[in-house]
């Protein structure tokens, strides 16, 4: 299976972008909706804030020059940074609604492809705000 990107949904997608699987070490958490703190006489409270959140992080440790430009350029362009949900498609063939949960992507460049092509390698993590 492929890691599929979709704006601005699966089903009549718009904008679809294509990635490689990411690395094994993604990960998958929660966050609960809540803020603690002590009273004047030190007791421990815990006050619920809201809804849980739950959030996924996927490493592609070698992407292309082409698929960085797709992704930057879908991060840039259809997501609007952390502003637009869309769907996406794990490496497992799950479909999720999400929105990035960061306001850049950050790049490193791992080397080129063997010569003469010369082109960039690519790594990065991008995490997304599970939305559904």
């Amino acid at each position: 299976m492929a890691f599929i990107l979709y704006h601005p949904q699966k089903s009549g997608a718009t904008t679809t972008v294509t990635l490689p699987n990411p690395e094994r070490d993604n990960v998958l958490s929660s966050k609960k909706g809540q803020a603690k703190g002590r009273t004047r006489g030190g007791q421990r409270r815990v006050y619920d804030k809201g809804t849980d959140q739950a959030f996924a992080q996927y490493s592609f440790p070698v992407l292309t020059d082409a698929e960085k430009t797709a992704l930057q350029d879908f991060f840039d362009d259809q997501a609007d940074g952390m502003a637009e949900e869309f769907q996406y498609d794990d490496h497992l063939g799950v479909t999720r609604t999400a929105v990035f949960d960061q306001d850049s992507l950050e790049w490193t460049n791992i080397g080129e492809l063997t010569p003469p092509s010369a082109d960039p390698l690519w790594s990065v993590s991008i995490r997304l705000e599970i939305v559904e």
